[in-house]
Formats: structure tokens, C-alpha cells, sequence
């Protein structure tokens, strides 16, 4: 079962890296589709707003002139200057425009820019035929005026003065005029442009690479396109035909995009590629890895079984000696009572019991804890206070404590608690009153730890010297502390000893 799962997963992981990838592919073709359909869509808008917006600037011009005109009076077939002057401005304004001709019915030139051609030119007879015989007032048409240049737009409207027609007004563009400038920034990656009439002949184009447009790019009749926008798309092709605004013309733009879509697919292939390497050098490092792992955890378990055992044994025979050192402390404090003489009192005894519950405490604490160096001082002096003022205690008092946190030795902890029995025990006996105020504070300077026991009961005399006494001199010693008596307005022990974990006398 556990080698099926070992290849099942593998496998797994394979077949979702292949259909990442084959997603990846999808995603990056699509994104490309997209890029490519909007940018070939907003240059055709473009180029479509700009040859409206040339168109437009030319029929303003004529209905400028067709108003100026047709506001004359005693009209003699002659220009007036004013009119003129007004015209040629407007010309130095629009220099798309390839020429201006004002003519009259009879097709006599009444005046001319520098570019129109002269009397008898066949674009002055067709707009002569469809203003006068057909009664246009407004025309537009594509006509051949020269070799060089053979597809020019004609606009041509007429003035009428009396409800007569006193001139046709004739303007001409350049259809290449209506394309946009070759180092126009929003066109120089695009692969053709075109500019068509209604029945989609080419007037105008850009001439870049036409042998490798679709056939069918022309191939649309004008009702399945006018008015509106058109997309088409091929393996490797897209183009957008969008009609100019306000007149029969359309734009074309036209991108291609072999290259872009051989990169995507080579990325793909990169990617999987790299992908199926990691994939075999994960495969392969990592049954190393799981070798490795399995050696090292063999050789860590037999290495920490071994230091368990020692751990064991040291601890043992540590805990021995830490029994074999507190009963002689016991046995000391005995000796003690005995060579002063007593009392044998059952007040001695209780405290002998404190005593031994002191260093009793301090054992249990080392077997909770685990570690002979990590006795939690807060805790257990807190604990000891509350044990002592308990049992010896039978009165009120206030008790303050406050100890900050520290951890010592265990055998440090047993001569502290010792020596803060000693102190307590001769302030309830001698100092402490009812309702009167026990402190026990605590506090870390440096290397060196500090506890004051202060009480505001009776004042210490000092003049008898008992067991207690004794203790706390012997206990100072052992901890290698200092101890200041303060009495001159309460009784103030200060006990001052180094915290760190170095070997005890």
C-alpha cells in the first residue's frame, strides 16, 4: 500500500504540472489574442477619428465659403477681395488640403489656389454635372487627378444667391493625406493601414508588406459593415474596418502576429521543459533526502537513548549527593540545638518542621522542574512567606510581597530558604504585632540578586544571640552573601548574594 501511494503521488503531481501548463499555454495565447484584437481595434478608431476629423475641417471650409458667397449682392461672376484674403487663411489652416477652385455654373475659374489645376480640367465638368444638372447642393466623389497621386477625395457644395447658383465651391484631399504619419508612435508596430470607399476600394495604404494581407480582406460587401465596426481574425492575423463618422470611408488596420505567438510557444515549452527537470531533481533529491533522514534519525535516536541513560545516572547520583548535603544540614541544625542547650521546647520543633519543609520544597521543585540549576525564586519564596507566617503565625498582619522572577541553583535555593525561615521566624517572635506590615521584596542588580525582609512591629534589640541567629550567619556564609540590619525606624534585612550558577562553598 505505502509504494502504491509513493507512486500515485508523484504521478499526481505530474498530471496537475501538465495541465498547469497546458492552462498556462491557454492563458498566455489568449492574453496575446486579446493584446493584439485591442490595439489593432484602437488604431483603427484612431486613424478612422483622424481622417473624420480632416474630412470635417474641409466641409467647414466649404460651408464657410459656400455662406460667404451666397451672401454677395449684384453678384458680376467676380470674387470679392475680402472673400479672398478670408480663403487663403483658412487654406494656410488645413494643410491636408491638396486644393481649392471656385468656379461658376458655366465652369469659368473665379478663383483658384496654387495646386488646382486649370480650365477644362474633368474635375471641374463632373462637379459642373452634378450640382447644376443633377441639383446637388453638397457632393462628394474619389477622382483621378494625377499619376502620381491618382485617388483624390472631391468635396464640392454650391452658393446660391436669389435661389440661384452663383459658384461651386470644390475642394480636394489626397487620400494618402487621410493616413496617419509614419512616425506616428501609435502606429509604428502596426503592419498595415488602409483607407477604402464604400465599396471597400483601396484609396490609400501604407503599401507595407501587402502580399502577406489575407485574401479575404476585402471581400466584404458595404452593407455588412456600415456604420460599424468589423474584427477578423486568423492563425496568425487580425484585422479591425471601422467607418469614418460623417462620411463613406473606411479604416483599416491590420496586425500580425507570427512572432509573438512562436515566442509564447517557445516560452511553454521553456517552462515545461524546466519544469520536468525540477521535477526529476525533486524526485531524486528527494528519496535522498528521505535516506538521509531516515539514517540521521536512527543515529540521533541511539545517540539520545545514550545520553538519557548518562542523563539518568548523573542526575541519580546528583540527587543522592543533594539528600546525603541537606540531611547534614539537618543534622547540623540539630547539633546545633543541641550544643545550645535547647530549649527542647515543642516551639523548637515547629521550627526544626519549617526548616525541613524549607528544604523539602526545594526538592520537589527540582524533581518538577527537571533541572538542578532552574529553581523559580518568585515561586518559591512567595509559597514559603505564605507557609511560614501560616504555621507559626496566629495573629493578622499585612503581608507584601513582591519578587522579581529569577531562577538559581537548588542548593542556593535551600540556603535562601533557610535563611529567610531564620528571619521570619524572629519576626513574628520578636517584632510583628497585630495588623502590623510584613514586606518581602525581591529585586535583580547585575550579577547579583537582592531580598529585603522589613517589618514595622517592635524594634529589634539584638541583645540575645540564639539559634536563629546563628542559622542566619551560617546560612550568609554558605550563600556567600551580604547581610545588612537596618533598626533605625523598623527592623530591614538586606541580603544581597550573586545569582549566577557558580559552585557554592
Amino acid at each position: 500500500m505505502k509504494t502504491l501511494i509513493k507512486i500515485l503521488i508523484p504521478l499526481t503531481v505530474l498530471i496537475l504540472t501538465i495541465l498547469v501548463i497546458i492552462s498556462i499555454g491557454k492563458t498566455g495565447y489568449s492574453q496575446l489574442i486579446h493584446e493584439v484584437e485591442t490595439d489593432t481595434e484602437y488604431q483603427a478608431n484612431l486613424f478612422a477619428e483622424r481622417a473624420n476629423r480632416i474630412l470635417e475641417n474641409a466641409d467647414m471650409l466649404l460651408r464657410l465659403t459656400s455662406v460667404s458667397l451666397s451672401g454677395i449682392q449684384n453678384w458680376n461672376d467676380t470674387l470679392p477681395t475680402s472673400i479672398e484674403r478670408q480663403t487663403r487663411n483658412e487654406l494656410l489652416l488645413s494643410p491636408e488640403i491638396d486644393f481649392l477652385s471656385i468656379i461658376s455654373p458655366d465652369r469659368k475659374i473665379l478663383w483658384k489656389s496654387i495646386n488646382a489645376p486649370d480650365y477644362g480640367h474633368s474635375i471641374y465638368s463632373s462637379a459642373a454635372d452634378m450640382h447644376i444638372k443633377k441639383g446637388l447642393k453638397f457632393n462628394i466623389a474619389v477622382s483621378a487627378f494625377d499619376a502620381a497621386d491618382p485617388d483624390t477625395i472631391i468635396l464640392s457644395r454650391t452658393a446660391v444667391s436669389e435661389g440661384k447658383v452663383e459658384a461651386i465651391i470644390i475642394i480636394a484631399l489626397r487620400a494618402s493625406g487621410l493616413l496617419p504619419f509614419q512616425n506616428d508612435p501609435f502606429f509604428q508596430d502596426t503592419f498595415y493601414l488602409g483607407l477604402t470607399d464604400k465599396n471597400f476600394k483601396t484609396l490609400a495604404d501604407t503599401g507595407k508588406a501587402a502580399s502577406e494581407k489575407p485574401d479575404n480582406l476585402f471581400s466584404e460587401t458595404a452593407n455588412e459593415i456600415t456604420g460599424g465596426l468589423k474584427l477578423e481574425r486568423g492563425r496568425t492575423w487580425i484585422s479591425a474596418r471601422i467607418q469614418t463618422r460623417s462620411f463613406p470611408f473606411y479604416a483599416i488596420a491590420y496586425n500580425r502576429f507570427d512572432s509573438e505567438k512562436k515566442e509564447v510557444r517557445n516560452r511553454i515549452l521553456t517552462l515545461s521543459l524546466i519544469i520536468a527537470t525540477l521535477y526529476i531533481l525533486i524526485i531524486l533529491t528527494s528519496l535522498y533526502i528521505n535516506q538521509q533522514r531516515k539514517k540521521k534519525h536512527l543515529q540521533k535516536v541511539n545517540s539520545d537513548l545514550n545520553e538519557l541513560n548518562k542523563q539518568r545516572e548523573l542526575l541519580i547520583k546528583e540527587v543522592h549527593h543533594r539528600v546525603k548535603n541537606n540531611l547534614s544540614m539537618i543534622s547540623s541544625i540539630i547539633g546545633l540545638i543541641i550544643q545550645n542547650e535547647g530549649p527542647y521546647t515543642k516551639q523548637t520543633l515547629e521550627s526544626l518542621s519549617l526548616r525541613i519543609d524549607a528544604i523539602s520544597d526545594i526538592h520537589e521543585r527540582l524533581y518538577s522542574s527537571g533541572s538542578l540549576n532552574n529553581i523559580p525564586l518568585e515561586d518559591y519564596i512567595n509559597e514559603l512567606v505564605s507557609n511560614t507566617l501560616s504555621a507559626i503565625c496566629c495573629f493578622e498582619v499585612e503581608l507584601k510581597i513582591d519578587i522579581e522572577p529569577v531562577t538559581v541553583s537548588d542548593k542556593k535555593a535551600g540556603y535562601m530558604g533557610i535563611l529567610l525561615t531564620e528571619i521570619l521566624t524572629n519576626a513574628v517572635k520578636y517584632g510583628l504585632k497585630p495588623e502590623s506590615t510584613l514586606l518581602v521584596e525581591g529585586k535583580t542588580s547585575g550579577e547579583k540578586y537582592t531580598i529585603v525582609v522589613e517589618n514595622n512591629g517592635n524594634p529589634f534589640t539584638g541583645k540575645t544571640k540564639g539559634l536563629g541567629s546563628l542559622l542566619i550567619e551560617a546560612m550568609t556564609a554558605q550563600l556567600g552573601a551580604e547581610t545588612l540590619l537596618d533598626t533605625s525606624e523598623a527592623t530591614r534585612y538586606t541580603i544581597t548574594f550573586p545569582i549566577n550558577n557558580s559552585p557554592l562553598p
